[in-house]
């Protein structure tokens, strides 16, 4: 127990760390850590008598050593973006990469062989990967600037604005959807921020209430879906990784960079293969 707790720590402080990277999401690295699933069945379970203790006390710890990931990394983390974005994104391109056989792993996927019910299985998966890059590319498609808070809190404004928050707790939840990203695309990054330091969070509480009522409707769903439908929404959620490394992909390198890319990017992909070894070790 005590040893998944600290792994629990090290995988939370990882996944803190990382959502100050441009166009990576929180839900991305959760997924590559191999916790996205306890993640999402952890919130509603918070609204469960028999499983409150249990769920409390996995948001806590993963919530308090995220948050300390956010504020000791961030800083060094943004210094090494400006001096080498691309070897930084590969590493995280690895880190993607080394999850598929996990992911493959956890949807139960049949060998592909070389007959009918095979071949469509295989038409299946595509268009469930398919579907979840064309989710994460849909992002770009929402109007600028339309749920922006406002002071003039009438009845239409508050409806749009809860609305809102329910489309910011999508980069909560949602692997490959970056939050941060997704307030700049809804045209929200610059005012929530303006309002926050002017400390006048009234025309942020609707934002607020919609978010918070968002992540427990989109875990609710996603922590159902996983159960009742695995292999499609394991699929779907490839998808959204996919998605997010196009997102992020910085160009092929060239000169020098072509070897500390490479180096990076299988730095990744075994960093993700040694967690998942430890996380077996540790169960």
């Amino acid at each position: 127990m005590k040893n998944n707790r600290i792994l629990l720590a090290i995988k939370a402080f990882i996944v803190g760390s990382t959502m100050t990277v441009p166009g990576v999401s929180g839900g991305s690295m959760a997924m590559i850590l191999g916790e996205y699933d306890t993640l999402i069945s952890s919130v509603p379970g918070l609204l469960r008598k028999s499983t409150f203790r249990k769920s409390f006390i996995y948001l806590l710890i993963f919530l308090s050593c995220a948050l300390l990931g956010i504020f000791i990394v961030s800083k060094p983390l943004s210094i090494l973006l400006e001096k080498s974005y691309d070897t930084v994104m590969y590493f995280f391109i690895g880190a993607v990469v080394g999850t598929i056989p996990m992911i493959a792993k956890e949807a139960k996927l049949e060998r592909v062989e070389a007959n009918a019910k095979s071949l469509l299985n295989l038409l299946i998966y595509i268009i469930c990967i398919a579907i979840g890059i064309a989710i994460v590319y849909s992002i770009d498609l929402l109007p600028e600037g339309v749920f922006s808070p406002s002071n003039e809190l009438d009845f239409k404004t508050i409806l749009i604005q809860l609305l809102g928050g329910v489309m910011i707790s999508v980069g909560f939840v949602l692997p490959g959807i970056s939050t941060s990203y997704l307030l700049v695309v809804l045209g929200l990054y610059e005012p929530i921020l303006n309002y926050i330091s002017d400390f006048d969070v009234l025309p942020l509480i609707p934002l607020a209430i919609g978010g918070v009522v968002g992540t427990f409707a989109l875990t609710g769903f996603l922590s159902w879906a996983m159960k009742k439908h695995t292999k499609v929404t394991y699929l779907i959620i490839l998808g959204f990784l996919l998605g997010s490394v196009a997102s992020v992909f910085p160009g092929m390198p060239e000169g020098w960079n072509i070897l500390t890319s490479l180096v990076t990017f299988c730095l990744g992909f075994a960093a993700i293969y040694w967690l998942s070894k430890a996380e077996s070790r540790a169960q």
